[in-house]
């Protein structure tokens, strides 16, 4: 059975892997000042697809973590 605290479990599981999924990106900054505005458009581009990426994937992985956590085998002759 689904209870609210599996929710606020699950939702706390994904908010962590999505900072540090962030954090790992360093937010999406760029490491150097755009050169041209070009390349500032592009570097608009990149930031939406790291952080869209990381949400996806924070989703996923979060929800694989707490779901590995929370039906591991408990031993032989456990329901």
């Amino acid at each position: 059975m689904w209870s609210k605290r599996d929710t606020i479990l699950m939702v706390g599981v994904i908010w962590a892997v999505l900072l540090m999924w962030l954090f790992a990106v360093d937010f999406g900054r760029s490491p150097f000042p755009p050169a041209s505005p070009i390349s500032q458009i592009i570097f608009n581009a990149y930031t939406i697809v790291v952080i869209s990426a990381g949400v996806v994937a924070s989703i996923f992985i979060g929800a694989m973590i707490y779901f590995v956590v929370k039906f591991k085998e408990r031993g032989h002759g456990e329901g």
